[in-house]
């Protein structure tokens, strides 16, 4: 596997490749239409200076601004419609017609459709919610509780503190990873273990103790894969280790990439990923434990904490200054 870079846009604030269109949003205001190949700009609108992020939503842009108000824009960058003034939104699945958000008058968090403009349920006793797919999961203090979907009724409570006392009333968080084949796999820093939930009981079906860090489910559902100095893999149903390279002066001193993101990109059986420190980026093969590909950018880096997006064919990068870096993948 190999990328070609093939060009790049200064100070992106934030964007998205979406309908085969790339969008973006400029620090310091405006949202431009660009087109990668011939990096011309399409289309500007400058009274986008609030808006901070974007995403493709339905035919449509969905736009947050600073106060987390969303509003819908078609794809000539005109605004559809502003959902409301009183809702703060807290997206999980971008696609989804459900979004996690925060009624301002009440102060409950619930599920708001974005088809009927209204909250389809919200709570009072729910202090963080996120959405996973179609699952509606809030955590306090390692507790994590499923939400019914449709009615915001408790499907069941899992206290991880129950089999891990030194969690109890602690403040922490209970990372997910993704979900697979109805696992939702999660990890715990604070007790290095990774485990396999079953997401319709909310049952451990396994743990595994290791850095809770560098982890993410591949494109087929199988594998939880974990990249940082070395990488491991593990079966999505059973937490069974199915590989393992362990070789840090391959990765660090002859390859020179020691991945430090859990955002890596996964295409097949390769892992796109960076080296937090210096502008290299390469193609990892998950069969045979080495960089097929290797490309380094002179005078920057690639920072752990902006996430990497492969939209076939195209690979987006963000530098240290905010910069994006558009590769193309070559057959």
């Amino acid at each position: 596997m190999m990328f070609k870079k093939i060009g790049g846009v200064k100070e992106v604030q934030d964007f998205v490749y979406y309908k085969d269109e790339f969008f973006y949003i400029k620090k310091g205001g405006g949202i431009l239409k660009y087109d990668i190949k011939s990096s011309r700009i399409l289309k500007r609108e400058e009274n986008f200076n609030k808006v901070y992020k974007i995403y493709g939503f339905g035919q449509n842009l969905f736009g947050l601004d600073f106060a987390h108000n969303g509003f819908i824009y078609s794809n000539n960058l005109s605004k559809v419609e502003t959902l409301s003034k009183d809702v703060s939104f807290i997206l999980g699945d971008k696609n989804k017609s459900l979004l996690v958000a925060e009624n301002m008058k009440s102060n409950l968090i619930g599920a708001f459709s974005v088809i009927e403009k209204v909250f389809k349920w919200s709570r009072k006793d729910i202090k963080s919610l996120e959405q996973i797919e179609e699952n509606f999961i809030g955590q306090w203090q390692f507790v994590l509780t499923k939400y019914s979907r449709d009615t915001g009724e408790i499907e069941w409570v899992h206290d991880f503190s129950d089999a891990y006392p030194q969690l109890k009333n602690q403040n922490g968080y209970v990372r997910p990873i993704g979900l697979a084949k109805d696992i939702l796999v999660l990890g715990i820093d604070k007790i290095d273990r990774i485990f396999g939930m079953d997401i319709r009981s909310g049952k451990i079906i396994w743990e595994v103790k290791t850095l809770a860090l560098g982890l993410k489910i591949g494109q087929e559902g199988e594998l939880v894969h974990q990249m940082m100095v070395n990488y491991n893999c593990f079966d999505v149903l059973t937490g069974k280790k199915e590989k393992s390279f362990v070789d840090s002066d391959y990765f660090e001193k002859e390859i020179g990439i020691e991945t430090q993101r859990d955002n890596y990109v996964i295409i097949g059986d390769y892992i796109v990923t960076t080296d937090s420190r210096k502008g290299k980026i390469g193609a990892f093969n998950t069969n045979t434990g080495r960089f097929d590909w290797v490309h380094e950018v002179e005078g920057v880096s690639f920072p752990a904490g902006r996430d990497m997006v492969y939209s076939a064919p195209y690979l987006f990068v963000y530098d240290f200054d905010s910069n994006l870096h558009v590769f193309e993948k070559v057959d």
